[in-house]
């Protein structure tokens, strides 16, 4: 009859450390931390393209931009920008007929075809001015021209500041015609 407790007890004792042993190795595998919760703000890249030209037959020597072309910054960080120009007609490749296609003074172009606006564009700069002059070269353009149409495609690219890759803003069409 000792015996019998013995064994029950002995029995007892052996199923609590099997227990506590298994739930000290669950706990100890499960362990976990929770951190306190972290939230940010993910930055816009946003520009609004405007600007003129006149709306009469356009004539050489004259400047066609009757108001500036500008960007309206709305972005709500630091961002770099880039453009690339484009010139069509009905008679093919037409760059060389313009004498002056002015950008503003913070544009450089480079090797790659596009120009590069030189500085990091803050929230705070509000408008940045692209093309100023576009003039027909008097010398080039002649009656072979004349009720040709002509279209200048500007290809903005902007991107944040920092860490990632260029990306397409828009484009703008500018008819002369």
């Amino acid at each position: 009859m000792k015996r019998k407790v013995f064994v029950g007890l002995l029995i007892v004792l052996l199923f609590l450390i099997i227990t506590l042993t298994t739930k000290t190795i669950k706990a100890w595998l499960t362990d976990t931390k929770t951190t306190e919760e972290i939230s940010f703000t993910l930055g816009k890249v946003e520009y609004t393209w405007y600007g003129e030209v006149t709306s009469s037959p356009v004539v050489p020597g004259e400047n066609i931009i009757t108001t500036p072309y500008q960007l309206q910054n709305l972005s709500s960080i630091p961002t770099e920008l880039r453009l690339k120009l484009f010139f069509d007609s009905s008679s093919n490749d037409v760059s060389h007929l313009f004498d002056q296609i002015t950008l503003s003074n913070h544009w450089v172009l480079n090797d790659d075809g596009y120009y590069y606006f030189q500085n990091v564009i803050t929230p705070e700069n509000q408008e940045i001015r692209v093309l100023e002059n576009l003039v027909l070269d008097g010398k080039v353009v002649n009656n072979d021209y004349s009720g040709s149409e002509i279209s200048i495609r500007v290809l903005f690219e902007a991107k944040q500041a920092e860490y990632v890759s260029w990306e397409q803003l828009g484009t703008a069409n500018i008819n002369l015609g």
